[in-house]
């Protein structure tokens, strides 16, 4: 039944937001038993595919696939199979630079809007360090590929977390002032919307390239073979 009702969420048959049909005609339409039932259910819930009302009130609703979901999923994956940190500075090296290159050759001025108002939040909230992982992502989903936006979350969540942990050990581990690390975020960011808004690519992608090697190393300066998990904890 999970399957079932699985391929008609996926394909729009079922719409977010619908309310399945009572448990008693479910069972009857598929000829189950309640517990059966109640185990699609639970199938459908882990996925995040249907979400479960108790009491009078209550029963099972569509929720669209969320990537967000499956982000979050794929990263304890990589958690589990003890992927480190610096293979998750090399996969955004491979995907942002190309992305940027993308952005700068198509000069859309609605991807440059997105881009500035990422930007103007980023000098609103300050020396925040969890308002300068959108850019990231933004940069690589505004290419319209939705596998690589896909693995931008991914990676860029497991990396704003440990960007995060950085700065709130850095006194102690005597490591690099963290703000640091925020201005020249700042910074770089308006430099990439500037080659983007001039529709350079080659200078977009080679600017961006040198940003995140920079970045990368001084994140991992002093964990160096570090694991995802151990500094996520």
């Amino acid at each position: 039944m999970a399957r079932l009702l699985r391929g008609q969420i996926i394909r729009g048959e079922l719409p977010p937001n619908a309310s399945l049909p009572p448990e008693t005609a479910l069972m009857e339409r598929f000829g189950i038993s309640r517990p059966s039932l109640r185990e699609a259910y639970r199938v459908l819930e882990s996925e995040g595919l249907i979400t479960i009302r108790r009491g009078a009130q209550g029963g099972a609703r569509v929720q669209a696939p969320n990537s967000d979901f499956a982000a979050g999923y794929a990263g304890l994956v990589l958690q589990y199979q003890g992927a480190t940190l610096r293979d998750l500075a090399d996969a955004r090296q491979i995907m942002e630079p190309p992305a940027a290159g993308i952005l700068a050759r198509r000069r859309d001025p609605a991807d440059i809007a997105a881009l500035r108002a990422i930007v103007d939040e980023e000098a609103e909230h300050g020396r925040d360090i969890h308002w300068y992982e959108p850019f990231h992502i933004k940069v690589v989903e505004l290419t319209g590929n939705l596998t690589l936006a896909l693995f931008a979350r991914m990676t860029g969540h497991l990396l704003q977390l440990a960007k995060a942990r950085y700065i709130s050990h850095a006194d102690e581990a005597g490591l690099p002032d963290g703000t640091t690390m925020v201005v020249l975020a700042e910074r770089s960011h308006r430099k990439l919307l500037d080659f983007i808004e001039a529709g350079d690519a080659e200078g977009a992608e080679e600017f961006w390239a040198r940003h995140l090697e920079a970045a990368s190393e001084r994140l991992l300066s002093s964990w160096p073979d570090a694991k995802v998990i151990e500094l996520l904890g």
